[in-house]
């Protein structure tokens, strides 16, 4: 009598195979979205890069703490209402 012991074996191992390709799949694409660092760009002049440039600290950091506070007190006409970043349904503790 013949027994097929290696048929459910070679489905496990192609289960197995997509899974293994899916994750690997995942984890590039999630490493291009979110981890990635790339050069900053170049700008034409150094007027450009002056004015749309980073300062550097956006990865690690963020925005400094005391330029977050004194926006909202030195362009009020950016924001749609008083109250600084209440207005913005933030929290106005600063």
């Amino acid at each position: 009598m013949a027994t097929t012991i290696g048929w459910p074996c070679g489905k496990i191992i192609a289960f197995v195979s997509v899974i293994v390709l899916l994750l690997a799949v995942a984890g590039y694409v999630s490493y291009n979205k979110f981890l990635r660092q790339l050069p900053p760009p170049h700008f034409a002049s150094d007027e450009e890069h002056f004015l749309y440039g980073s300062i550097g600290t956006e990865t690690l950091t963020g925005v400094p703490y005391w330029i977050w506070l004194v926006l909202p007190r030195l362009f009020p006409e950016y924001l749609p209402g008083p109250g600084g970043y209440g207005s913005l349904w933030l929290s106005s503790g600063f």
